[in-house]
C-alpha cells in the first residue's frame, strides 16, 4: 500500500516526537533517580550522624559502649520515624552487631564488605548482602579512638521502583502530549500543506488523464510559498488554454485558406484546360492541312507545348481534388496485362525520341483479372514511367509487377541520374524535387509523385523508392486490388 504525503509526514513526526519523549523521559527518570538516591543518602547519613552523636555523648560520661543497654530502641525509633530506611545498627570494629533495629540481629557477626571498616570518617557503601545503600558514621571515644560504626541503610529496590514509576508517568504524559500534538499536526497539515498538495495532485492527474482539457484549476491556497506555486500553476493552465484556442483558430484559418486555394486551383485549372483542349484540337486540325516544313515544325512545337501545359493543368486539378477531399475511385474489372502494356505503349514514343529501351514484365503467377480503378492506376504508372524517361539519358526503362500479401506492387526501374537516399522521402511531398535546379533543367511541378502517393494511400497501399546517385532508381507503389477469377 502506498502511503500518502500526509501519512508520510505524520509518520516522520511521530517518530521524531516518540524519540524525543523517550529521551526526555529516560533522562528525567535518571536525574530523578539520582536526586532521590542523594536525598535518601543524605537522610540516612543524618540519621547515622544523630545516632553517632548520642553514642559519643554516652561515652563522654565514661560509659563503655559494650556496657550500654537498650540502645536498640533508638535504632528502632530511627527506622520507624523516617520513611524509606531499611535498618539502623551499631557495629564494633570487629564486625560484631552491638545494637540493631531488628532484635534478632543483635550479636551476629557481619561479613564486612570492602570499605566498611578501618576509617574514621563518614562514608557510603553498597551492601550486596542486604541489597542496600549504607551510610556509615564512626563513633569516637573521648580519646579520639573509633570504638564503633553506625550503619543506616535504605533499599536499592526503592530507587528502582521510583525510577520505574517516573518512567511510566513520564511516558504516559508524553503519550498524551503526542496524541494532542498529532491531532493538531493533522489539522494543520490538512489545512495548510497536504490539503493544498492533494488538490494540486488531483488537478495534475485530471490534466494528465484528459489530454486537451485544461479547464480545471487548483483552489486558492493563500499567499504563502505553496499558495504562490498553486497560483503559478493556474496561470500556466490559463496560458495553455489560451494557446490551444489560438492554435485552433489558426488551424481553422489555415484549413479555410487551403480549401480556398484548392478550390481556386481546381476552378482555374478547369477553366484553363477547356480552352487549351480547343487550342490543341484546332492545332491538330491545322497539322492535317497542307503546310510547309517550317509551318509544320511550328505547329508541332505548339502541339508539344500545349500537351505539356495540359499535363501540368491535369496534375494541379488532381492535386486540388485530393486536398479538397473530392478524389473518388471508380473500381471496375480490368486486365493486368492490358493495363501494363497500354501504359508502356503510351510512353514508348517519348522513350524512342531519347533512344531509350522500354520493356515490361508480368510474371506468369500473377492474376490476369483484377478489380480496381484502372484509370487511376494508369495515371500512376504513366507518371512514374514519364519521370523515368525524363531523368534517364541513356539505357532502358523497365516496368514490372509483383505481389506482396494482398497487395499488388507496381515498379518502374531506370538507369538514370538516381537520387540520394536522404532526398527520397521528400520527393513524395507536394511541390518538391531533388534540388532547385531540377525544375529548371527537366521541368515539372513537383506534384506528380505527391499525387501517386495520395492515390496509393487511397487504395490502401504505399509508395517508395530505392536509388543510388548515378546508378538509376526504382520507384514503386502498392495497392489493394481484388483478384477476379480468370
Amino acid at each position: 500500500m502506498t502511503l500518502g504525503l500526509r501519512n508520510k509526514i505524520a509518520l516522520i513526526v511521530v517518530g521524531v516526537v516518540l524519540t524525543g519523549i523517550v529521551a526526555i523521559t529516560a533522562t528525567s527518570s535518571l536525574l530523578f533517580s539520582a536526586q532521590y538516591a542523594d536525598a535518601l543518602l543524605s537522610r540516612s547519613h543524618a540519621i547515622a550522624k544523630g545516632l553517632s552523636i548520642q553514642l559519643e555523648r554516652l561515652l563522654a560520661l565514661d560509659i563503655r559502649i559494650d556496657e550500654l543497654i537498650g540502645f536498640e530502641e533508638q535504632c528502632i525509633e530511627a527506622v520507624r520515624a523516617y520513611e524509606g530506611i531499611s535498618y539502623a545498627q551499631v557495629v564494633s570494629p570487629q564486625g560484631q552487631v552491638l545494637f540493631h533495629s531488628q532484635n534478632n540481629r543483635i550479636g551476629t557477626k557481619l561479613n564486612l564488605p570492602a570499605g566498611s571498616g578501618g576509617e574514621d570518617r563518614p562514608r557510603t557503601i553498597t551492601d550486596n548482602v542486604e541489597n542496600t545503600y549504607v551510610s556509615i558514621v564512626p563513633v569516637m571515644d573521648p580519646s579520639g579512638n573509633r570504638v564503633a560504626d553506625v550503619w543506616v541503610g535504605f533499599p536499592r529496590e526503592q530507587i528502582v521502583a521510583q525510577r520505574n514509576a517516573m518512567l511510566i508517568a513520564g511516558f504516559g504524559v508524553g503519550l498524551c502530549v503526542l496524541i494532542l500534538g498529532l491531532a493538531f499536526l493533522y489539522f494543520t497539515l490538512s489545512r495548510y500543506v497536504t490539503g493544498p498538495i492533494a488538490a494540486f495532485s488531483r488537478v495534475v492527474s485530471h490534466v494528465r488523464d484528459n489530454q486537451g482539457d485544461y479547464s480545471v484549476r487548483v483552489p486558492p491556497q493563500g499567499d504563502d510559498e505553496l499558495g504562490g506555486m498553486m497560483q503559478g500553476f493556474n496561470q500556466l493552465l490559463d496560458q495553455i488554454e489560451q494557446r490551444d484556442r489560438d492554435l485552433v483558430q489558426a488551424k481553422e484559418a489555415s484549413d479555410a485558406a487551403n480549401r480556398a486555394k484548392s478550390e481556386f486551383l481546381a476552378t482555374m485549372s478547369h477553366e484553363i484546360r477547356t480552352p487549351m483542349n480547343a487550342v490543341l484540337g484546332m492545332n491538330d486540325l491545322l497539322m492535317r492541312t497542307e503546310l510547309t516544313d517550317k509551318q509544320r515544325r511550328y505547329a508541332t512545337n505548339v502541339q508539344s507545348a500545349g500537351r505539356w501545359l495540359l499535363g501540368i493543368l491535369n496534375d494541379i486539378l488532381d492535386f486540388s481534388k485530393v486536398e479538397a477531399g473530392k478524389l473518388s475511385l471508380n473500381p471496375a474489372p480490368f486486365s493486368l496485362h492490358t493495363l501494363i502494356e497500354e501504359a508502356v505503349q503510351m510512353q514508348s514514343e517519348m522513350a524512342e525520341k531519347k533512344s531509350l529501351g522500354i520493356s515490361w514484365e508480368v510474371p506468369e503467377e500473377m492474376p490476369g483479372r483484377l478489380r480496381g480503378d484502372s484509370g487511376r492506376l494508369m495515371q500512376m504508372l504513366t507518371n512514374l514511367i514519364s519521370n523515368a524517361i525524363k531523368f534517364t539519358e541513356q539505357g532502358q526503362i523497365k516496368v514490372s509487377v509483383s505481389r506482396t500479401g494482398d497487395r499488388m506492387v507496381f515498379a518502374v526501374t531506370d538507369t538514370g541520374i538516381g537520387v540520394a537516399a536522404d532526398i527520397v522521402p521528400k520527393l513524395f511531398e507536394p511541390f518538391t524535387q531533388a534540388d532547385s535546379s531540377t525544375s529548371r533543367r527537366y521541368g515539372g511541378t513537383g506534384l506528380g509523385l505527391a499525387i501517386v502517393k495520395q492515390l496509393a494511400e487511397a487504395m490502401e497501399g504505399d509508395v517508395g523508392a530505392d536509388s543510388t546517385p548515378g546508378q538509376g532508381a526504382t520507384f514503386w507503389f502498392s495497392a489493394r486490388l481484388e483478384v477476379l477469377p480468370a
